[in-house]
């Protein structure tokens, strides 16, 4: 008597619930340019628009507060569920509780519905802007036995080096002039002897 009771009670609330189920959430009012309460093509924006034409089951080129509700969480259609709550659309002699039990459940919402798109595949490159510092595993230090301007480097960052290995060369006409500096000092001094 209480489950029929609870029957005829949910049955007699259900327009004003229906109404109330097919207001717009609060980001949903936000695209509601003309206030019309629902959204139309123009308006719909982001996935609305791109799932327009699934989300739209009445064919009425607008959605409502139900369609879309219904769409983000089983990707159905409101109507399907409403038409197993609605005892006008029920067999006869069948009540609203004893259709739930008979469909394998305790009614609720139906099963989500599955959709597939075209698997695109295409290369993709993505770069990511990172601030930091690079520190080397080993390091040691480079140092030259004269001074000099460098005119040839032999290795590149990054390449391992061997104890004695020659990193760069150190150009030779200066060095030259200084020793031929030096050589005529020497022999200057030697002359004065």
């Amino acid at each position: 008597m209480r489950a029929a009771a609870l029957a005829l009670l949910l049955w007699a609330a259900a327009p004003a619930l229906a109404q109330e189920d097919r207001a717009l959430s609060g980001r949903a009012q936000a695209l509601d340019a003309d206030g019309s309460g629902t959204i139309e093509r123009g308006e719909a924006r982001g996935p609305l628009a791109e799932n327009f034409e699934a989300m739209d089951c009445d064919r009425s080129g607008a959605l409502d507060g139900a369609e879309i509700r219904a769409f983000f969480r089983d990707g159905g259609c409101p109507e399907a569920g409403a038409a197993a709550d609605d005892p006008e659309s029920a067999p006869a002699g069948a009540s609203p509780a004893a259709e739930g039990t008979a469909l394998g459940g305790g009614g609720g919402r139906p099963p989500a519905s599955v959709r597939l798109d075209e698997v695109i595949a295409e290369p993709m490159g993505q770069t990511v802007p990172a601030i930091g510092r690079l520190v080397a595993r080993q390091n040691g230090v480079v140092s030259a036995e004269i001074r000099g301007v460098v005119e040839e480097m032999r290795v590149d960052v990054g390449d391992r080096v061997a104890r004695g290995q020659v990193v760069a060369v150190i150009a030779r006409d200066r060095l030259a002039a200084a020793r031929a500096r030096q050589a005529a000092a020497v022999a200057r001094m030697e002359a004065m002897v």
